[in-house]
């Protein structure tokens, strides 16, 4: 099983959810891997700090060209994939997570990946970041894009930001509003694998 997070638009917090929904797959007894295809290595570098063994991570350099033999893959992409990587992405991944914040702006990014990924027969979701904890979301903007809107949307929480400077997940530390910011990676990474479950059921 291959799940990609992937975005139009740098800063949506796409390497905090990569990162946090392989912690999750590992809770939930998935024998999962961290595939860090950005430059820069963040998510790698965070899964190395907070897990060194129980959540394996890998950075581009380190894969020397070959994926890691793992049954479940989380990819963490760089920001404004090119054509060609949107290509693999949706020919090699169950389904790519388009990650966005609750902004026109970032919604058009996100609608454009979406269609993209899809119209190269992948399976896209799109997941909004970043909502303020007290609002509600309108996801139906996504439905002419042939993307899935997830129901599940992750909440602003500065325990993320506190967890990455500590090298940890959130769930790892009694941080202020750490149960909620888990409870929202929890209820997206079960609508994930739902999809992925209905995905290979057709």
């Amino acid at each position: 099983m291959d799940i990609a997070f992937a975005a139009d638009k740098g800063g949506v917090g796409k390497t905090t959810l990569a990162y946090h929904v392989a912690t999750r797959l590992r809770q939930l007894g998935h024998d999962a891997a961290l595939v860090d295809l950005d430059r820069r290595s963040a998510s790698s570098w965070w899964a190395k700090q907070a897990h060194p063994q129980s959540l394996p991570a890998f950075t581009l350099e380190e894969l020397g060209g070959q994926a890691p033999d793992f049954p479940v893959r989380v990819w963490d992409t760089p920001a404004h994939p090119a054509a060609d990587m949107q290509a693999t992405l949706a020919q090699v991944c169950d389904v790519v997570v388009v990650v966005t914040q609750p902004d026109p702006v970032g919604w058009m990014a996100a609608a454009e990946l979406a269609t993209a990924i899809t119209q190269l027969g992948g399976c896209a979701a799109v997941v909004a970041n970043g909502v303020h904890p007290r609002s509600s979301l309108d996801t139906t903007a996504f439905s002419a894009t042939g993307a899935t809107p997830l129901h599940s949307f992750v909440r602003q929480y500065t325990c993320y930001r506190h967890a990455m400077w500590d090298g940890r997940a959130v769930c790892d530390w009694p941080y202020v509003s750490a149960d909620n910011a888990w409870a929202d990676i929890a209820a997206m990474t079960k609508e994930i694998l739902a999809l992925v479950e209905t995905r290979h059921a057709s």
